[in-house]
């Protein structure tokens, strides 16, 4: 079951979504603010995944895995292999 919700927004984002709308883009305004919504689902699912990332990287630091490289170039193709 749709339930509606109902939130203020500012003069600006009004106008964002009534020309989302008005170009075509988009067929009413629902559709504008379920889209919003689903690029910031996608965007803190990749910001929790990057967060992980970085905790394993972390992890490997103070394990002592790590490369030291001479040089840029060498770091590059390294990069590259994988």
């Amino acid at each position: 079951m749709v339930k509606s919700v109902s939130f203020t927004l500012g003069e600006h984002d009004r106008n964002f979504i009534s020309n989302m709308v008005s170009s075509g883009r988009f067929g009413n305004k629902t559709e504008v603010v379920r889209a919003g919504l689903r690029m910031l689902e996608d965007y803190e699912n990749k910001q929790k995944a990057l967060r992980s990332l970085i905790d394993l990287g972390f992890e490997d630091i103070k394990a002592g895995r790590t490369t030291e490289y001479e040089s840029a170039e060498s770091l590059l193709n390294d990069i590259m292999e994988d």
